[in-house]
């Protein structure tokens, strides 16, 4: 099924701008997020509308004559969300700056004939394809599947054990391989030395080592059974004896307990909503594809495609 999400293209030039952005945040490291935001802003960007003759209190910035309007500045803003959309709030200038900068690529590549290059010409008409197929989906499927309160209270009252949240246990611990060593920190610790600076000096946690050795909350039941039955025992403070397990000799301390419980309604609402509408969309789509199909001639080869040799 495709994804029920935009498509990856609304513009081409979105792209270029998140990009640019991205460089003059300081956020080139993170390439992951620079993706998903770029795609974000492609899906929801919209060319601004400029007045051919626009007031000049209207106007942030002219490009070679061209202007760059506050609402085409707000349009664009709009259409960018997380991280940037927080950055291009407070640093105004180097968002236009990001404006100026597409509008000059822009021009660039109608200089050089881009728009008539067969490779765009392919990416455009693959862009206008799912862009069409995806508001089919949004008439057709999207728009047609509503989740009420009813709903939602009904699939809570059915499957209230998958909305029960375990007793958690927060602790941080010291790992290491050695029991004489493990006898030396525990000798430190008692002559008042800092358990996270212990932590970070000895500890073979690497995950952990860096935060004092802090495991955060886990369920109880889900680490070694020897590590939590020492935190079974130890009330938020305390820290344990030297607890062996099969990858090593622990010193734990519990930093807070709490008790299992049902989430309330409230709390899960919107996670069920999403499930049953998800639930609700492929539903919908599964029968409107069929019947898409009915009446169709559709030829599949079956040999040629379990032929298919995908390695070349």
């Amino acid at each position: 099924m495709p994804s029920l999400e935009r498509p990856a293209a609304k513009t081409l030039f979105a792209l270029i701008f998140l990009l640019h952005l991205a460089v003059i945040t300081g956020c080139e490291n993170n390439k992951h997020e620079t993706a998903e935001l770029a795609v974000e802003s492609i899906t929801k960007a919209q060319p601004a509308e400029l007045d051919e003759k626009p007031d000049i209190k209207d106007v942030l910035a002219w490009v070679e004559g061209k202007p760059i309007t506050i609402a085409a500045y707000k349009q664009e803003l709009a259409a960018i969300s997380g991280n940037y959309k927080n950055f291009a709030d407070t640093h105004k200038g180097q968002f236009l700056d990001g404006l100026i900068s597409r509008e000059l690529l822009l021009e660039e590549a109608k200089r050089k004939n881009l728009r008539d290059d067969e490779g765009v010409k392919k990416l455009i008409q693959k862009v206008g394809e799912e862009i069409m197929i995806q508001e089919l989906i949004d008439k057709e499927i999207s728009g047609k599947a509503l989740i009420d309160e009813e709903e939602i209270e009904k699939h809570y009252s059915a499957n209230s054990d998958a909305y029960n949240d375990p007793a958690r246990i927060r602790a941080r611990h010291i790992l290491v391989d050695s029991e004489l060593l493990a006898i030396k920190i525990m000798s430190d610790l008692k002559q008042g030395r800092n358990f996270e600076d212990l932590a970070r000096e000895h500890s073979l946690d690497i995950p952990t080592k860096d935060r004092g050795g802090d495991l955060g909350y886990f369920a109880v039941g889900s680490l070694f059974p020897d590590f939590e039955e020492a935190c079974n025992k130890l009330n938020p403070g305390e820290i344990s004896d030297i607890v062996k397990t099969g990858i090593g000799y622990h010193i734990i301390e519990v930093l807070d307990k709490r008790e299992a419980r049902q989430k309330p309604l409230d709390e899960v609402r919107e996670e069920i909503r999403s499930r049953l509408l998800m639930d609700k969309e492929v539903s919908i789509y599964e029968v409107f594809l069929r019947d898409l199909k009915k009446g169709k001639k559709i030829t599949i080869n079956t040999q040629i495609l379990e032929d298919l040799d995908l390695t070349q």
